[in-house]
């Protein structure tokens, strides 16, 4: 996502009160709500009346229920019969525990409650009903929460004239009520929430794929609903075709009243300037698509970690990279993200991982789980991988499934024991690292042979590893692929080739979930904004007002410390210098020049691009020498609110290495990923001959472009 939506686009995390909530559930174990509800968005107020059937045998023996509610309403019971407690705050704020006293062996009960819902801007995801819109999911608690059991629901919603509720499910519009306008929304599939979004929304509705498809925009616009509804068609064509039947009878794109990207139950929610960047279109919108199936389709067992992120990623994501011919670098750009930002002391199990909080997080549950995906797809073949997802949907439909039931789909669908596979890259925290050593061609009767040895260099236990090599056997013939089987600490090995190679690469496609080797990946901003001690030079000579924007962008990204720059450079720590006046300026002269980057105190020149500091603001990232590892960044920005958005953009761009952005939001111009010049993971024989990366033939992608 860009950096003008603070968030990546995701599903909402799973909060902790759910986290059993579908667990060995039996089917008949659910609870139907039959809800009233009546918003009035001026007065940032919500009125509802809940008739709750509770499944055979989930009250206590006497009567006693427990429920959640925020903390905003306070609930009566409308039976006369039955009792209402208020127990201690829910550690979960702001969350109340109620206890209701049923007749014993009642399974019904009437809840009413109203208040006022309202969050300060920017904090709408935890329930907000305004003037804006409404945003209610079950992060907010805004209906009665029974821990223990999925939830079906009849929900009928009555708002001003003009406004238009949604949810998951059918909806079907009722005559208005007292001039109100009303709709009945009802959904009889299990589910882990009720959501209710509502606004002034300009409808555009169409069939696609078999089911009802919609647009709701909060101004007209015919020509972006039609390309969402196209898009819609596409991917869930896609997406059947590979996983099965769409869990949902209808999709509905929401467009926000604040920047967001999330996937709910058969809704995506994009925020208002998210949802016209065209970008969008495929790339984060397939991503909420497919979520139906992996999260709002297949819901998560939190005990064993959130695979679904992960998965998502694999197949919305990374699948249309792959499609585009990009596979290998989308891979490489998530190595190079888990190599900027994990280390020893923050690296966790992929068993751990529950959601996206920070950067070291989505290095972890995305990045990693991505390559887990990936390598089981290259183990299995697409053939016996896509056998194991259909089977895996179609087994935990609108059901709780851990990584395990993922292994014992996958097994079933290729009649191979997974439990080592699984185990390397779900429970163990860190990666391999490789190394490739004593390379020598030897001329035989018949041809060449190539030998060397591979070693893996990371603490603790070897992996077992199939890896890729590339060999390349003259200038104007593709490279070919070979697998070499390394299960211990370093393995040798042997390749008869009919003529002498020009070159030898280990995993030039980044097949392998692994630490890059030095070199092996550009410089980039996410070297610096990753490391853990990078010190900020701040520039003497400019303006106290810049110099205090400069301040509170370090601030902003919880930065190092900072130095001004009459001090001298430290040598043993990555830096950023900040300013274009910055004294320390000319000592990055060379590395820029490494990169083919042009830079004085008045401006920069990449290629036969030029960017003035009167209008551009720069950043770039490189290595401070050609032989270290340790990296040196530079800011320069004279716009005081420039420095500000680029504080927010910067870390959505941190796998480029050259940034140019003009104007006060500001808007990116260019941007430039350094080229990779040298690996230790690969061995040129002939430089003539050789080429970076090596030309493979190419793969089928996992399904065609829609």
């Amino acid at each position: 996502m860009p950096a003008t939506s603070p968030l990546r686009s995701k599903r909402l995390a799973v909060p902790l009160l759910l986290a059993c909530a579908l667990c060995a559930v039996p089917a008949r174990a659910i609870v139907q709500h039959e809800l009233t509800v009546d918003l009035e968005p001026d007065r940032n107020r919500l009125s509802v009346r809940d008739r709750v059937q509770l499944p055979e045998g989930f009250t206590r023996a006497d009567g006693r229920v427990d429920f959640l509610l925020n903390s905003a309403f306070e609930p009566a019971l409308g039976d006369a019969t039955a009792r209402l407690e208020r127990l201690a705050p829910s550690t979960q704020r702001p969350l109340h525990r109620y206890r209701a006293h049923l007749a014993r062996d009642a399974r019904t009960l009437t809840i009413i409650y109203a208040g006022a819902l309202a969050q300060a801007e920017g904090h709408y995801a935890s329930g907000h009903v305004g003037p804006e819109g409404v945003f209610l999911t079950e992060t907010s608690a805004w209906y009665p929460i029974f821990e223990g059991a999925p939830i079906v629901f009849s929900m009928q919603v009555r708002a001003p004239e003009g406004w238009h509720a949604i949810s998951q499910g059918r909806g079907d519009p009722l005559p208005p009520v007292a001039g109100r306008a009303a709709q009945l929304w009802t959904e009889t599939r299990p589910q882990t929430e009720i959501v209710l979004l509502a606004g002034q929304f300009v409808d555009y509705m169409r069939r696609a794929a078999g089911l009802d498809a919609s647009v709701h925009l909060r101004r007209p616009d015919a020509g972006l609903a039609a390309d969402y509804l196209d898009a819609t068609a596409r991917y869930l064509d896609l997406y059947e075709a590979l996983l099965g039947p769409y869990p949902y009878e209808k999709f509905a794109l929401v467009e926000n009243f604040w920047e967001t990207g999330y996937g709910l139950p058969s809704l995506a929610v994009l925020g208002p300037r998210v949802i016209r960047f065209p970008f969008i279109l495929h790339s984060s919108f397939p991503h909420e698509i497919l979520h139906n199936w992996w999260g709002n389709g297949v819901y998560l067992d939190p005990g064993s970690g959130n695979w679904s992120e992960g998965l998502t990623a694999y197949l919305a994501d990374h699948l249309v990279q792959e499609q585009r011919g990009r596979g290998a670098r989308h891979r490489r750009n998530a190595l190079q993200k888990y190599a900027s930002y994990v280390d020893a002391a923050d690296d966790f199990p992929l068993s751990a991982f529950r959601g996206k909080h920070g950067e070291v997080s989505q290095a972890v549950g995305y990045s990693k789980a991505l390559m887990f995906f990936h390598m089981l797809r290259q183990h299995l073949g697409d053939a016996d991988f896509l056998a194991g997802l259909r089977l895996f949907a179609s087994r935990h439909r609108f059901q709780a499934a851990s990584y395990d039931d993922l292994r014992r789909a996958f097994e079933s669908a290729s009649g191979l024991s997974l439990g080592a596979e699984f185990a390397q890259w779900i429970e163990r925290t860190g990666a391999p690292s490789l190394l490739l050593k004593d390379v020598r061609v030897e001329r035989t009767g018949g041809g060449y042979r190539l030998r060397g040895t591979i070693e893996q260099q990371q603490p603790g236990p070897p992996y077992r590893l199939r890896v890729p090599v590339a060999v390349q056997l003259g200038a104007d013939r593709p490279a070919v692929r070979e697998a070499i089987s390394l299960d211990s600490t370093r393995a040798q090995f042997e390749l008869a080739l009919p003529s002498r190679p020009t070159a030898l690469h280990v995993d030039p496609e980044f097949d392998l979930f692994r630490r890059l080797a030095p070199g092996e990946a550009p410089a980039s901003l996410g070297d610096l904004l990753g490391a853990k001690a990078a010190r900020f030079v701040l520039p003497a000579r400019e303006p106290a007002r810049r110099r205090e924007t400069y301040t509170a962008l370090v601030r902003s990204w919880d930065g190092g410390a900072t130095i001004d720059d009459a001090a001298p450079l430290p040598d043993d720590e990555s830096v950023w210098l900040l300013g274009w006046d910055n004294a320390h300026l000319p000592a990055l002269a060379a590395a820029a020049a490494r990169e083919g980057l042009t830079l004085t105190h008045e401006g920069a020149t990449l290629g036969a691009d030029r960017f003035r500091r009167a209008t551009d603001c720069v950043v770039f990232a490189a290595r401070a020498a050609a032989d270290t590892e340790r990296r040196v960044g530079f800011i320069g920005c004279d716009g005081e609110r420039a420095i500000d958005g680029l504080a927010r953009k910067l870390p959505h761009y941190g796998r480029y290495g050259f940034l140019a952005f003009r104007g006060d939001e500001p808007r990116n111009v260019r941007k430039q990923e350094w080229p990779v010049r040298d690996s230790p993971l690969a061995i040129v024989f002939d430089p003539k001959a050789a080429h970076f990366p090596p030309p493979l033939p190419p793969r089928r992608p996992l399904a065609a472009s829609p």
